[in-house]
């Protein structure tokens, strides 16, 4: 952080002189402070929003528009995508572990979808993949502003496997934060 002109230490020299800029609440600095001092490494990547307004706070990364594979963040909007074109009834599945696709050595067990998504198990999101295409998910991709799979995918992509669905990071935050604004409406909660 740099001292501003107007004394304010979370303030540039460019937000001085633009009076508009939003001012960063106390909780909002520190936390900008904590996550630069706990991430300091230049290995680790990453975006700090505010919830309520999806502005970015802090930044770590070289290129938060740029997609990029995001392997299991994508799995609550496969959810909602197989949701909505199976009247929002979820399957419970048995998780073998890694004997059935599974990114845990050891099984999971039954599975409900609450607790798959909780797990991240790649078993489950196999299985409701694998009765899904890209085409499919395009309308949950639109409605949370997300990049969207290319339309002819299908099974293990569209649950975050590989590289064939990438998405920007900042586009992912904010899909996130539209998540918890969502989190009365029955599927996402």
């Amino acid at each position: 952080m740099t001292s501003g002109l107007s004394g304010r230490p979370d303030m540039t020299s460019s937000e001085a002189q633009d009076s508009s800029a939003p001012a960063k609440s106390l909780f909002s600095q520190s936390a900008v402070l904590v996550l630069e001092r706990e991430f300091s490494s230049g290995d680790i990547s990453y975006l700090l929003l505010d919830a309520r307004t999806g502005t970015v706070l802090s930044s770590r990364w070289d290129d938060p528009a740029k997609p990029i594979p995001l392997g299991s963040l994508v799995k609550p909007f496969t959810a909602l995508a197989y949701g909505e074109t199976h009247e929002n009834q979820f399957p419970s599945h048995i998780c073998r572990g890694e004997a059935s696709g599974c990114w845990q050595v050891h099984p999971h067990g039954k599975l409900d979808l609450v607790t798959a998504v909780s797990v991240s198990c790649n078993s489950y999101f196999r299985a409701l993949a694998e009765n899904l295409t890209g085409q499919q998910l395009i309308p949950i991709a639109n409605r949370f502003a997300l990049d969207p799979p290319d339309p002819t995918l299908s099974g293990p992509p569209l649950m975050g496997l590989g590289d064939r669905w990438p998405i920007a990071p900042i586009k992912m935050a904010r899909a996130y934060l539209e998540l918890h604004h969502r989190r009365d409406q029955p599927v996402v909660r």
